[in-house]
């Protein structure tokens, strides 16, 4: 479910939101640059490293689709995250929960196009962790500013990067017109 540690390949990532494409495929999204097609995915929650997925592919909004295998557990709600709903315009405030930073919450700076720059706190093992606002899904925690310092906790304060968002509507969108495993992607 959103909010998932997942370890893809050698990558520490976060789950964006778990559920079920048009093939009925159980399936998992995070964020694209967190593994390769054929990546081996496992919950970083689970002690004995089960393998519960693989990475199929990552798209150009930077979102990577997991086609979960009978070994995981497809849910709405984890780690005090629920997504019910997905989509819409970004509120002036939305919130992140990822693995390394944990939640936090921000103002949301700007919209360009298909990608929405929050501060949110943020760092390495937070990409893919999902973007919220309540219950509703904004989008995938994408990455920072290079140039600019990582949040390492948010007792840091408003001195580090604003983040990148791809928007669930553009990568839905992208996950639609690619077709195969996650288009047609919907909630469990």
């Amino acid at each position: 479910g959103p909010s998932t540690p997942l370890v893809v390949g050698e990558s520490l990532c976060t789950a964006t939101v778990a559920g079920y494409d048009a093939a009925a495929n159980a399936v998992a999204i995070t964020a694209g640059h967190c593994g390769v097609p054929g990546d081996e995915v496992r919950s970083g929650d689970d002690p004995d490293g089960t393998v519960i997925g693989t990475f199929v592919r990552g798209g150009a909004q930077d979102n990577g689709i997991i086609l979960l295998n009978d070994s995981a557990q497809v849910t709405d709600t984890y780690n005090a995250v629920t997504v019910s709903s997905l989509g819409g315009a970004a509120p002036s405030t939305v919130c992140k929960t990822g693995i390394t930073t944990g939640t936090s919450c921000g103002p949301s700076v700007v919209q360009l196009g298909d990608d929405l720059a929050t501060h949110l706190c943020a760092a390495h093992g937070d990409s893919g962790a999902p973007v919220y606002a309540g219950d509703r899904l904004i989008g995938v925690l994408s990455g920072g500013l290079s140039a600019m310092p990582a949040c390492v906790t948010p007792l840091q304060g408003p001195v580090h990067s604003p983040v990148f968002v791809p928007t669930w509507d553009s990568v839905s969108a992208e996950m639609d017109a690619a077709g195969g495993v996650g288009a047609g992607f919907r909630l469990p």
